[in-house]
């Protein structure tokens, strides 16, 4: 044992050897080293620790052999280790196998009998899992801080004992404020800053939290110092082992979702009229063409056919025009008004405005109504319904053919209703078609067609809790399509 054991006082062999039997006991790592880092002494606990035994480490510099890295320069801890006669701190050292070891260390100071440093005395313990689950948990706590300011979110927690707030980070720039401006633990603060007429829902949350277990949320607005708003989405549960009771939560800045869903529903809009002010140019052109029809017949008709018959017929075909511009408007304000309506009739007066047209192409219409079909409903729209069909059969018949309306009383999911088939002898649609054929703005009829008529037709139908089927075949003999509509007799 080194002569620096006994600076202080003469120590007996015995009491040497028992001494450092003692220090050979202990779990830790206990080092005695002068001043240039020698090793003097070198317990079983440094061995255990390290892996040099006694032998490898005395007389060799214990930074150099143990790669010793120093939180602060070493001339610092021995002159903290002088003034405070203590010095603790983490170290990491390397073992004999390359493995980094991170160490608690304890130094203490040695002095010769003329009272100056000649060495320290050190004990180091193996921290190296705790010091790797510590910076995991900053590391993770990091992270967490990162997502929450890139999600624009945070943590809370409200004392309902005390009304004291706090936040897991800073939120000022959310409301609006310089960094540090809003108080972390002025709860009044933050709520006189929700917009008055929202300020009952963050109550109505916390109020709703702080009774039972159950998770309570609510959306509502802060007003910020420039006038303009932001929406929050804050939800909270009270904590069942606290005393006073607490509610803990996380608000998230949904302003941005908030604009989309805006955003979306304005598109939609804007989607939805583009769809119908091409319906309405599809529709208006059947009317306009019976109009011109009309007027072509009493431009050569004799005066003693029946005059009146031909100008009541251009007169409904007006009136429908204006029914479809008074639809584009309601579409806008407000749902169409129904109105009683007999099914018999208006399919009568619909076919009458293709009569002209099916002579001309040799189509030769049949219809069988076994009942007069009365329901509510918005007259126009089933006109729509009816003509978009019909119009599609006929010219599904290019080289003549048969068209086949009926309409009969039906009972669907356990509701009484009216059934109306309209059945062509066309070709029928083809699979590769067949599949697409309801799809907004798919045609057949390269620029004569907008591909909106069958899609009206299904929303219109969907709107009445109907159902609308389609049976097609290609095959010979008996090629054609069929449409079937069911429509509730109390459907609206």
């Amino acid at each position: 044992m080194s002569s620096a054991w006994d600076s202080v006082r003469k120590w007996s062999e015995q009491e040497a050897v028992e001494y450092a039997n003692l220090l050979h006991l202990a779990n830790d790592a206990i080092l005695v080293i002068d001043l240039a880092g020698i090793i003097e002494f070198w317990n079983r606990g440094a061995e255990r620790l390290y892996g040099y035994t006694s032998g490898e480490a005395l007389n060799r510099c214990a930074h150099e052999l143990l790669k010793t890295s120093f939180p602060v320069p070493l001339d610092d801890i021995l002159g903290w280790t002088r003034r405070a006669h203590e010095w603790n701190g983490e170290l990491v050292h390397t073992a004999k196998d390359g493995r980094r070891i991170v160490v608690s260390s304890r130094w203490s100071p040695r002095y010769n009998t003329n009272g100056e440093l000649v060495g320290t005395f050190e004990i180091n313990r193996d921290v190296t899992w705790q010091r790797a689950a510590r910076d995991a948990l900053v590391a993770a706590e990091e992270r967490l801080q990162l997502a929450h300011v890139a999600a624009r979110a945070w943590w809370w927690e409200y004392n309902l004992g005390t009304g004291k707030l706090s936040r897991s980070r800073d939120v000022s720039e959310i409301y609006g404020l310089p960094p540090g401006t809003l108080q972390p633990n002025d709860f009044e603060q933050a709520r006189g800053m929700v917009h008055a007429e929202d300020r009952h829902k963050l109550d109505d949350m916390l109020r709703a939290a702080s009774q039972g277990f159950t998770e309570r949320e609510a959306e509502f607005r802060i007003l910020l110092p420039d006038g303009s708003t932001r929406w929050i989405l804050s939800r909270g549960r009270l904590l069942s082992n606290q005393e006073p009771p607490v509610v803990v939560g996380i608000a998230v800045d949904i302003t941005e979702r908030k604009r989309s869903e805006e955003m979306r529903q304005r598109t939609e809009q804007l989607a939805t009229l583009g769809r119908l002010a091409a319906t309405v140019a599809h529709e208006i052109n059947n009317p306009l063409e019976a109009i011109s029809n009309v007027l072509h017949l009493l431009k050569g008709r004799p005066a003693e056919r029946d005059i009146d018959g031909l100008i009541d017929m251009g007169q409904q075909e007006v009136r429908r025009i204006a029914e479809i511009a008074s639809a584009t408007l309601r579409f806008a304000r407000e749902a169409p008004q129904p109105a009683k309506v007999t099914l018999s009739e208006m399919l009568e007066g619909v076919t009458s405005i293709f009569a002209g047209r099916f002579r001309s192409r040799g189509i030769s219409l049949e219809t069988r109504f076994t009942t007069r079909g009365e329901l509510v409903a918005s007259p126009g729209e089933l006109r729509q319904i009816f003509a978009n069909l019909i119009g599609n059969a006929m010219e599904a018949m290019e080289n003549g053919g048969t068209l086949k309306i009926h309409l009969h009383e039906a009972r669907r999911d356990g509701k009484r209703g009216y059934r109306i088939t309209i059945s062509d002898n066309g070709p029928g649609i083809p699979a590769d078609v067949r599949t697409r054929i309801f799809e907004p703005f798919f045609t057949t009829k390269a620029e004569s067609g907008t591909g909106l008529g069958l899609y009206v037709v299904r929303e219109l139908v969907a709107t009445y809790e109907g159902r609308l089927q389609l049976r097609t075949t290609t095959g010979a003999p008996h090629h054609g399509t069929t449409f079937s509509i069911f429509l509730p007799a109390c459907a609206k």
